[in-house]
């Protein structure tokens, strides 16, 4: 072939190639013109645990008033003013409304939550702390069953370890005293540790399926770490096996007062399904995160009067 056809040959193929890309350019603005689903933004959230919008929400000066407040008391709990912020935090959670503005009521949960951890399982001083003398022939069983505590309490309380359990005649403890009692809300999926009328922490819970967990009032009468399940028409189930749902603690409800003594075989309880947590999933127990229901087993004694409502 002539060296001129080629060069004719070349050009008709670049001019063809041109043309292929003027064309496919030409599709491009009609393809930019789709839209991919996103994520919604905050604002495209509708429905708040309030039923009001994030909007009207920051326009509410109430909801603002109790933010600045909320706020104060974090800045508190983190410079270590720790009972400071839990006495702010308890003062707070009795002025809101807890049906208007549910979630600030939460917030406010979580924070008294957080400084009274810290005020249980420290040496921090607190006026519910009493100091107690040992004395000889006393053990750590005996000073628990006299102050109704549970000793894991009294040990972590003291800077000590929950295997250590020596102590002398002379030493000081330093031994937190409430009035313990706990409410269960089954509307609201919450478990309120309470010092007699007085909000000490709260945990969220999952309940039982087809409203199976009963209302009424038990006391706890059994404590159990890592328990057996005896799962309803079947075996035992050993702890640690994957069918055992019971996760690392069982508290034991008996039933008292006016509730009828066939609710039985209820409880609270840890669980190896999470995900459950704030829903209706269970046998009709009250299930809590495991790491939740190792602390309250921790903080309450057998016979914590148990109140559960819709």
């Amino acid at each position: 072939m002539y060296w001129y056809a080629k060069v004719i040959l070349g050009l008709i193929a670049v001019l063809f190639l041109g043309g292929v890309v003027f064309l496919f350019r030409g599709c491009l603005p009609a393809m930019s013109g789709i839209s991919l689903p996103s994520m919604p933004s905050d604002d495209d959230v509708v429905e708040t645990e309030t039923g009001e919008s994030p909007r009207a929400e920051q326009a509410d000066p109430e909801v603002q008033a109790i933010r600045e407040q909320l706020r104060i008391v974090r800045n508190q709990l983190n410079g270590g003013g720790v009972v400071e912020a839990r006495d702010a935090a308890e003062r707070i959670l009795g002025q809101i409304d807890t049906e208007k503005h549910k979630r600030q009521w939460r917030n406010t949960l979580k924070l008294l939550s957080e400084a009274s951890t810290q005020i249980l399982f420290s040496d921090i001083p607190a006026p519910e702390k009493v100091d107690y003398t040992v004395v000889r022939g006393d053990a750590l069983t005996k000073i628990a069953a006299r102050f109704n505590t549970p000793v894991p309490l009294i040990q972590l309380g003291n800077g000590m370890d929950e295997t250590e359990d020596v102590i002398r005649a002379g030493d000081v403890l330093h031994v937190y005293t409430a009035e313990w009692n706990i409410w269960v809300s089954k509307a609201d999926f919450l478990l309120l540790v309470k010092d007699s009328d007085r909000v000490i922490k709260a945990y969220d819970i999952g309940i039982g399926a087809q409203d199976r967990t009963p209302v009424g009032t038990f006391h706890i009468n059994v404590k159990q770490s890592d328990p057996a399940w005896d799962k309803p028409g079947a075996d035992k189930i050993p702890a640690g096996h994957p069918d055992n749902v019971l996760g690392t603690r069982w508290m034991g409800l008996k039933p008292i007062d006016e509730t009828p003594k066939t609710l039985k075989s209820y409880g609270i309880h840890g669980t190896t399904e999470p995900d459950t947590i704030g829903t209706a999933a269970s046998q009709g127990c009250v299930r809590m995160l495991n790491s939740d229901v190792e602390e309250l087993y921790r903080i309450v004694p057998r016979r914590t009067p148990v109140v559960i409502e819709d």
